[in-house]
């Protein structure tokens, strides 16, 4: 499995994983909501609060990586400890462990809350849109 199948995997299964978890029978309590201010706050651990617009967390990668060539010069990153079909064909490869962190925005376990936070973004918009002025004044190409 090449590294960015993987990472995307881990993290649509990490988020999916919440989603499900949200729609059980006490989903309310999973990634609940908080006290929705506008403040950054480090919960503890991976957990930042930026208020209205979630809990965020990061996702740590400890992964060991094969930098693989083929014959015909061409090179592609694989988590390791995939099997590599070598085909007949020459091949080398060597592993190195690769360490990142990726952070995400946890979904909202409050639904009336995320619609909130929705609505109050489309108002903006409507808001910014409103205030442009509108065509007919000089251009500053001529």
């Amino acid at each position: 499995m090449e590294l960015k199948e993987f990472i995307k995997e881990t993290i649509e299964q990490i988020l999916a994983g919440i989603s499900e978890a949200q729609a059980g029978s006490l989903g309310e309590n999973v990634n609940a909501s908080t006290d929705g201010g506008s403040a950054t706050k480090d919960l503890g651990g991976h957990l930042i609060n930026r208020g209205k617009f979630g809990v965020f967390t990061r996702i740590d990668f400890d992964v060991s990586v094969g930098a693989e060539s083929e014959g015909k010069g061409g090179l592609r990153v694989a988590v390791f400890g995939q099997g590599v079909d070598a085909g007949g064909a020459h091949r080398s490869s060597n592993a190195s462990r690769v360490l990142f962190s990726i952070p995400v925005r946890l979904p909202d376990g409050d639904a009336e809350r995320a619609e909130g936070i929705i609505a109050e973004r489309q108002k903006k918009a409507d808001e910014r849109r409103a205030a442009r002025p509108s065509g007919g004044g000089s251009s500053w190409m001529g």
